[in-house]
């Protein structure tokens, strides 16, 4: 479901975008803060509450291919759900560029509405 702003500002569009980055290298941490911070702005929080499901539901998968390691699938697992949330991420990043709101693929449970 893409949805697209009216008039969204370029700051805007790269906080988000920045939002996705950074998030592949920290986590939930820069979309905690930009949901803390930017509650104003519409755009950057719709993007903010994406990646803020997105990394619970991630973290949730690598959890259990950590379990699922002492069977060995484990091992199999962790590359193939690092490469889908990188591809998950490009696909937010690239949607946040362009002004529009994307729910993430691979985002099977929404915490955050």
């Amino acid at each position: 479901m893409s949805e697209q702003f009216d008039s969204v500002s370029q700051d805007s569009k790269n906080l988000a975008l920045i939002g996705y980055v950074l998030t592949l290298f920290f986590s939930f941490i820069p979309a905690l803060v930009l949901y803390f911070v930017k509650q104003d702005d519409r755009f950057v929080f719709a993007h903010a509450k994406e990646l803020l499901n997105f990394a619970i539901n991630f973290f949730v998968y690598f959890f259990i291919a950590t379990i699922l390691m002492a069977v060995v699938i484990g091992l199999l697992l962790m590359p193939v759900i690092w490469v889908l949330s990188l591809i998950a991420l490009i696909k937010g990043g690239l949607a946040a560029n362009k002004g529009e709101q994307i729910q993430l693929p691979f985002v099977l449970v929404r915490l955050i509405k």
